[in-house]
């Protein structure tokens, strides 16, 4: 009997941008959408609905520096197969089309 077998392994990556620093005082002069906050919890708030498309009353240093955050380059700073691996073993057949499952169509599992 052949059988087509994979090996899966399950796991977590975290990824960042780049640090971006930040003068929150430059959005208090934003034209559309000025930061009215005190706290770094308020402009971390404020930034989850920030329109990066519009960038009016900010400086240059401010916009650079913003762009970090929303066109970031990331890196993976941790993964968690380094500490432990949640792995299992398929058998099945090679489908191509099978997009979501890394063209394979499992039949049965170990997991």
């Amino acid at each position: 009997m052949k059988l087509n077998i994979r090996k899966c392994t399950k796991a977590t990556v975290f990824y960042q941008s780049e640090i971006a620093e930040i003068d929150t005082d430059d959005f208090k002069n934003h034209e559309d959408n000025p930061f009215e906050g005190e706290t770094e919890e308020e402009f971390l708030e404020y930034l989850k609905n920030f329109d990066f498309d519009s960038t009016y009353g900010l400086s240059e240093e401010s916009i650079e520096e913003i762009r970090k955050i929303f066109e970031p380059t990331l890196e993976e700073y941790y993964n968690t197969t380094s500490d432990w691996e949640e792995s299992w073993m398929e058998s099945g057949e090679i489908e191509p089309t099978a997009r979501k499952t890394g063209g394979f169509i499992p039949n049965c599992s170990t997991e």
